[in-house]
């Protein structure tokens, strides 16, 4: 498949120490591509407002509650996404 196959799917993986924002660069990635929904952002916005918290770009990609109360990721995740000429998988 050549690199200019509008099927091609990127992958891209993230790999790096505890608590040095791998996380948080997904997060505000998927968020400066326009990949949040609106309802998304919002939600996000009281959750981080309601910790006294500026925003967490990293909670967009938590899925347990215990990894928002505890600053960590527990559980792995994938995110999919489209641009206008690739798809993209975020490990």
């Amino acid at each position: 498949m050549s690199l200019t196959s509008s099927k091609e799917t990127i992958r891209v993986v993230t790999v790096g120490h505890v608590d040095h924002g791998k996380s948080t660069l997904i997060g505000r990635l998927i968020y400066d591509l326009e990949q949040v929904k609106d309802e998304k952002l919002k939600e996000l916005k009281e959750i981080c407002s309601s910790r006294g918290k500026k925003m967490e770009w990293a909670f967009l990609l938590d899925s347990l509650q215990t990894e928002r109360d505890q600053g960590i990721t527990i559980d792995t995740t994938q995110i999919f996404f489209k641009s206008k000429k690739k798809k993209l998988r975020i490990y």
